[in-house]
């Protein structure tokens, strides 16, 4: 049995890991198309003004859409999916209160919808 999460409307600054590898994907192989796109989307936010990184991240921090902008995804610290969102349905979850047994479970059974990257892994890890 697999359980289907939803990414979330916010995300934590939790991170405990390396940048990103192969390994942190469900179809590593797809990995090269991963970078593309990560390379695409630092081109993107290097080159908007304040303005345009407010409309694209929702935000309306100058200071945090700036910092946003400045990070590499490629060589940003990471952490497993199931860590890496905090709405609703991660908050009722509670996933640091779970025995050891169960949080193995979810990390080997729950699939996170990532708007960035697909379908990946609770075990795998996610950028930030």
């Amino acid at each position: 049995m697999k359980v289907l999460f939803s990414p979330s409307e916010a995300k934590s600054y939790f991170t405990d890991s390396c940048a990103l590898y192969s390994g942190s994907f469900m179809f590593p192989e797809l990995l090269d198309k991963r970078l593309d796109v990560l390379n695409k989307l630092n081109t993107f936010l290097s080159n908007c003004d304040t303005d345009k990184l407010e409309k694209f991240f929702g935000i309306k921090n100058k200071t945090e859409c700036l910092k946003l902008s400045k990070l590499d995804l490629t060589y940003s610290s990471t952490c497993k999916a199931i860590q890496r969102y905090i709405g609703t349905a991660y908050k009722y979850l509670e996933f640091e209160t779970l025995s050891t047994s169960q949080q193995h479970w979810i990390l080997d059974n729950t699939i996170i919808f990532s708007n960035l990257f697909g379908p990946i892994l609770a075990k795998y890890i996610y950028y930030m």
